[in-house]
């Protein structure tokens, strides 16, 4: 038996805990097949898992390397090794317990502990909401404008140049009748500050979606036979093909050359790493005089710290997700997914056991929920506790 798993399935059981039945039955379809069928394999696997494994990271570890199977890169020998002993993992079950590696611990905590569920409400009074649509433009001539979902412009021609606010969707439009080449250099800039996100399309009708605490420089108008940016943080690009003018990302990292494609670059001075990854199309890096090209679904990676360079094939959704409004993990350690959260929620984690940054996470947040859902989610999952003071997070182990 098998369940087809999809996002949208799990938020709305995700959601269950968080209604008393009543609501559970009307606001999230509580009689629907699909859910039921979810809901009684989740029964199951909260039994036997549970019946077998009393130490989390044990049972963590399985479900890891059930993922991997899942996945089809994993040792299935190596599963039923660990599940020696009278009990083997029937195959629905490791699929139902790596999809529901959070969701039914939570699941059978609150069923039978609902008055109880929120231990440290107190302490998560204080919340702290998601970004928003806003940044700072900053034109060839010095004029700085603020833009958000309030802002408005209008016709501002600048080199014969339209540049118009779309207030709906948080972007910033670049209109050019023609496609002669400007004898004036001239740059404009984009700064995303910390809790905020945008997209500017450019005067060649590409689309670039700006993360938080992310900076992109380029000409008011491209020149003929090139098209160039500048980027600090992390976007991901849509470009359009002119096989007569590459699209060239620059960073203090390296530079990445396309003709017409999808790919994310992330490029944080703070991070201990850099990466490209490739959606569709392809890309050509350059860095520290080493040249590679990059197929779909390619991702190239540059350790800071060990100077360690490697292209792997990864699942491309991974890392660029935040477009689509949610974070996905896997196997991410609690400090890197905290870097994330920091730039979106704008606020600042402060550790009291150090430990806790090298815990690893697999799932996925909403990152147009607040802060304190996360929080409340994880200091049900784990043995850590959360304390909000304003814009100020603290960590610690229970």
């Amino acid at each position: 038996m098998s369940v087809p798993f999809s996002e949208d399935l799990w938020q709305r059981l995700s959601g269950l805990w968080r209604r008393d039945k009543k609501e559970e039955e009307e606001a999230v379809g509580y009689d629907d097949p699909q859910l039921k069928q979810m809901l009684a394999l989740v029964d199951d696997a909260e039994r036997v898992l549970t019946d077998k494994y009393s130490d989390l990271d044990d049972f963590g570890r399985l479900l890891d390397e059930s993922w991997r199977i899942k996945r089809g890169t994993g040792s299935k020998a190596r599963v039923e090794k660990q599940t020696a002993g009278g009990w083997r993992v029937p195959g629905w079950c490791r699929y139902a317990a790596a999809v529901t590696v959070l969701f039914f611990s939570v699941w059978g905590w609150v069923t039978y502990n609902r008055e109880s569920a929120l231990p440290v409400t107190g302490e998560l009074t204080d919340v702290i909401l998601p970004g928003v649509s806003k940044a700072e433009l900053i034109l060839a001539s010095g004029e700085r404008i603020i833009l958000g979902t309030q802002t408005e412009i209008r016709d501002i021609e600048e080199l014969g140049v339209k540049i118009t606010n779309d207030t709906s969707g948080g972007e910033l439009k670049y209109e050019t009748g023609s496609t002669e080449d400007s004898t004036i250099t001239a740059y404009n800039t984009l700064i995303v500050p910390k809790g905020g996100e945008y997209m500017v399309r450019l005067p060649d009708g590409s689309q670039v979606w700006l993360n938080s605490e992310t900076t992109i420089r380029f000409p008011v108008r491209f020149a003929a036979g090139k098209r160039e940016v500048q980027l600090c943080g992390e976007a991901f690009f849509k470009v359009c093909r002119d096989t007569t003018a590459p699209f060239q990302v620059s960073t203090e990292n390296g530079e990445i050359t396309v003709l017409g494609t999808s790919f994310n670059v992330s490029t944080y001075r703070e991070d201990n790493y850099w990466q490209t990854t490739l959606v569709e199309g392809s890309v050509r890096i350059a860095e520290q005089g080493r040249t590679v090209v990059l197929k779909p679904s390619e991702q190239y990676t540059v350790d800071r710290c060990s100077g360690q360079r490697k292209v792997a094939s990864v699942d491309a959704g991974l890392y660029t997700s935040w477009v689509d409004g949610k974070f996905y993990f896997k196997a991410y350690t609690f400090e890197e997914i905290v870097k994330k959260l920091e730039r979106w929620y704008d606020f600042t984690m402060v550790y009291q056991d150090e430990e806790v940054k090298q815990m690893r996470f697999t799932g996925s947040i909403n990152k147009h929920s607040p802060v304190t859902e996360v929080l409340r989610f994880l200091e049900m999952t784990t043995g850590i506790r959360f304390k909000v003071e304003g814009k100020q997070i603290v960590v610690s182990k229970i």
